[in-house]
């Protein structure tokens, strides 16, 4: 969810393992955030995990989107 509020924008893993543990995240939490973004790539990219939207950037994640990919990013562009 978190990776989808900020699309097309780094996201450190820090913040990413303050999302689903808030302040005490366990000692695995980001061996578990690597395994939970490992799924979802390849949920999304049966094929080729490697070419699923979400992407390392630097010392985090992005997921990429095209505008109508998001009902988020649809509702924001006509309010602009």
């Amino acid at each position: 969810m978190t990776l989808l509020l900020k699309s097309n924008a780094s996201v450190s893993t820090d913040h990413l393992m303050e999302s689903p543990w808030e302040a005490a995240p366990p000692p695995s939490a980001e061996q578990n955030l690597k395994t939970y973004v490992h799924t979802l790539r390849k949920l999304l990219s049966p094929d080729d995990p490697r070419s699923a939207p979400i992407k390392t950037h630097g010392t985090g994640y992005l997921i990429a989107l095209e505008p109508d990919d998001l009902d988020l990013l649809v509702f924001q562009d006509l309010v602009r």
